[in-house]
């Protein structure tokens, strides 16, 4: 299906509230991803329940449907207020879908009362800002970003466990005592019976603790008149393209 989108927290830079599994879930639900799906991406996307792109893994999951009614709800159980939250959410893609993602994920939690920006930064930012110095990296809170190559990555701790691909503690969020144990199933299974199941279990647990706001996948394209020639265009994570020696690409007269 291709490359899932989420929003992505740095909880070491975050207030302590948003460790509370209801706060995140109360985003999700304010949140009409279905509406995202269809309207800014134009039905060539599907909402997610977890970070697992298998349709066969997401049995008996939460989808928490758009409700900005148990939103409000749950973070009152919190005891967190709308006004209280604050999401400046860094991405560094350009192209019209991204915009008008975050600018729909800006609407639904104002709506709310939440207090919601998007900014874009270069791609050589991004990547200084989300890799520097680990687990104390302080330079960035709130990521629109994507993933490729799952569920059949070799090092699936980027969205599986809180390492982060740069190893320790990465997100700052203290997961549940078993999930580096799903993760090593998933890695160690040797069955695709055994596999798939333990991918249905880690897809379990991440839509119960929802680490990240997972919002939907879908392919990427790219369209070049004929003329282009030694035009390669690769869908990149997150939506972006990946542009595969653009200087060798020419018109034909």
């Amino acid at each position: 299906m291709g490359v899932p989108r989420f929003i992505h927290f740095n909880y070491h830079a975050l207030p302590e509230f948003f460790k509370d599994v209801r706060v995140r879930q109360a985003i999700t639900y304010a949140i009409d991803r279905q509406a995202i799906a269809e309207g800014v991406f134009q039905g060539t996307h599907q909402v997610i329940p977890s970070a697992v792109i298998s349709e066969s893994a997401w049995e008996g999951h939460n989808w928490y449907e758009y409700n900005p009614e148990k939103a409000l709800e749950l973070l009152a159980e919190a005891g967190v207020k709308p006004e209280d939250i604050t999401l400046d959410i860094m991405h560094w893609q350009s192209d019209s879908m991204t915009n008008g993602a975050m600018d729909a994920v800006q609407f639904y939690l104002e709506e709310i009362g939440i207090n919601c920006s998007h900014y874009q930064v270069d791609i050589i930012t991004w990547r200084s800002r989300f890799t520097a110095d680990g687990s104390k990296n302080l330079e960035w809170e709130v990521g629109y970003r994507g993933a490729s190559g799952l569920p059949y990555a070799t090092d699936q701790s980027f969205l599986f466990g809180n390492g982060g691909g740069q190893g320790g503690d990465f997100m700052g969020l203290d997961l549940d005592k078993d999930f580096a144990d799903l993760v090593e199933n998933v890695r160690a299974a040797p069955t695709a019976e055994a596999f798939n199941e333990a991918l249905h279990q880690i897809s379990l647990k991440q839509n119960e603790l929802v680490p990240h706001i997972y919002l939907v996948v879908g392919q990427g394209y790219g369209v070049a008149n004929s003329r282009v020639k030694d035009f390669h265009w690769y869908p990149g994570t997150g939506g972006g393209p990946f542009l595969h020696h653009p200087e060798r690409w020419y018109i034909e007269d």
